[in-house]
């Protein structure tokens, strides 16, 4: 039999001269001695700290993590995997791949996290730790929750988002594009003539291509309502 530090002496079985094979689980990462019981012809004897085994934390490892969004709660379960003796997972989250800054602690290998910030990335990772919240062994590799909503348009910032049909960097009506975003059609029909006058250095073009320059400033627009055409303009700058 072989005995390992305090535990209890192992049966085990002679697979060779001067080899014994025996699958035993140890409770805790440590270097433990092994002392050899020997019983022959009924006689037993005992050599004391013969070698010794080193158990490390490898055998603690997060194996695997996978993320399940849920964008009607804004949440996100996650679900891993492991290997070894592992009573405490610590998951940590967060906005940033490398500065994961939310955590929570849980013993059972699932959780769901509440997601603040749906319209961004987020990061996870599980670790495994002991009551102290100290690492014991190999973490998951860090998973990607993609955003759970999309980004909602941000009206003035002069970017066209949908459903944004315009975006003039700023939140006045009556200049083209309204304050949410939308192109604004003048009450009053304004033919357009099939070209327009040269205006400050720039080419005219052909009804009702977008950027035909008249004395009310630059088009940025048309529209037709049958045999008419409305127009967007913008003012041109006067020189300095």
């Amino acid at each position: 039999m072989l005995q390992f530090g305090d535990g209890t002496p192992v049966p085990t079985t002679k697979q060779s001269p001067g080899t014994f094979v025996k699958d035993i689980t140890f409770d805790e990462p440590a270097t433990y001695p092994i002392d050899v019981i020997l019983t022959i012809n009924g006689k037993t004897e005992t050599f004391l700290d013969v070698d010794t085994i080193t158990i490390s934390d490898e055998l603690r490892k997060i194996t695997s993590l996978t993320a399940t969004p849920d964008p009607s709660t804004t949440t996100a379960k996650l679900d891993w995997t492991y290997v070894g003796k592992i009573d405490n997972f610590k998951v940590t989250y967060g906005t940033s791949k490398t500065n994961l800054r939310l955590s929570v602690t849980t013993t059972q290998p699932t959780t769901t996290l509440l997601i603040a910030e749906p319209t961004l990335t987020y990061y996870a990772q599980v670790l495994p730790v002991n009551d102290r919240g100290e690492t014991i062994g190999e973490p998951s590799d860090v998973i990607e929750i993609p955003p759970l909503k999309d980004k909602e348009p941000i009206c003035g910032n002069g970017i066209i988002e949908q459903p944004e049909t315009c975006d003039d960097a700023n939140l006045r009506n009556d200049d083209g594009c309204s304050t949410i975003c939308q192109i604004e059609i003048p009450d009053t029909e304004i033919p357009l003539p099939e070209t327009g006058p040269e205006h400050n250095g720039a080419t005219p073009l052909p009804v009702p291509q977008a950027s035909t320059c008249y004395p009310e400033g630059i088009q940025i627009s048309s529209t037709q309502v049958g045999d008419q055409y409305y127009i967007v303009w913008a003012p041109v700058p006067k020189a300095q």
